[in-house]
């Protein structure tokens, strides 16, 4: 099943306000307590086969994709030394008798859950209760997706007791694909020149397709000589701020210059050895604009 929503920084009709907690990673802590390196795991009787698998929601089928499982020793309350691996679901091996805990891994998806083997084989199911995201930036409405640089960020919608929200997931690239608990989020795209973010929501089980709109127009610029040809050396800096902003928003080098820019007044600085010459501009959405100046 798929989800396709466009997200409009200008809208705010994806904000669910009630949702208010963090988004919980994991189904349970895991306690304190190491048990001693040079411990050994004592057999309990014959090694019976254990089978671990996850599911993405409850009542889905079995996955079949890389999955980190990590089982240790869980006694006394206790987490001790990690007995068995496997990087796949489903994945077979064998223990003696005892209580362990299976940390999984998928994606940015991590669960802890507990494990009790007794006299026969287990089939030890984790339910990961998450769900996929595909991730994309479009300039403009209208616009095809950007194919260049992207910095994602994915923070818990949800803030804690001190009033911050908590990173969940980081990662590069124009179209990344995610594995997210299911929950509601605020993602963060940076471009080298503008930045949008707005909420996302991932129900268990279902596949998502959320397309960020930076709302943004094309600037071109280019640094000329007193005559009016263009400027040779490649060494022109530009620097771009908000108009009446202090903060550098982009920079770039070279006798020209083309920026990405969101909505918005800028301030345009090019800057070669001791000339310079600056320039207030708009920029509209899904609107190029040229911009020329004569550097003294």
């Amino acid at each position: 099943m798929g989800v396709t929503n466009v997200i409009n920084p200008v809208c705010n009709w994806l904000y669910r306000t009630a949702f208010a907690g963090a988004i919980s990673l994991g189904l349970s802590a895991v306690p304190a307590g190491v048990a001693l390196a040079g411990e050994q795991m004592a057999a309990v009787g014959d090694q019976q086969r254990i089978k671990l698998e996850a599911v993405i929601a409850n009542g889905a089928k079995t996955l079949k994709d890389r999955i980190s499982f990590t089982v240790s020793r869980f006694e006394n309350g206790a987490v001790g030394p990690i007995v068995a691996t496997a990087e796949k679901s489903p994945a077979e091996l064998s223990l003696p008798a005892g209580q362990y805990r299976v940390a999984t891994v998928y994606g940015d998806v991590a669960v802890d859950s507990n494990l009790e083997v007794a006299s026969a084989a287990v089939k030890h199911r984790v339910n990961l209760n998450a769900g996929w995201v595909r991730l994309k930036v479009i300039p403009h409405r209208g616009a095809k997706p950007l194919k260049g640089d992207v910095a994602w960020e994915v923070m818990t919608y949800g803030r804690d007791a001190s009033g911050k929200r908590h990173l969940v997931a980081t990662t590069n690239g124009p179209r990344p694909s995610l594995v997210l608990p299911e929950g509601f989020y605020l993602v963060r795209a940076k471009t080298r020149d503008a930045k949008v973010k707005h909420t996302i929501e991932v129900t268990a089980g279902h596949t998502y397709k959320y397309t960020l709109n930076m709302n943004a127009g094309s600037l071109h610029t280019s640094a000329l000589t007193q005559e009016g040809g263009l400027f040779s050396s490649d060494q022109v800096v530009w620097e771009v701020y908000r108009k009446g902003g202090k903060r550098m928003l982009s920079t770039k080098t070279g006798s020209t210059g083309s920026f990405t820019l969101r909505e918005g007044s800028y301030r345009i600085v090019a800057i070669a050895g001791e000339m310079t010459s600056s320039a207030d501009v708009a920029v509209r959405s899904g609107n190029s604009k040229k911009v020329n100046l004569t550097l003294r």
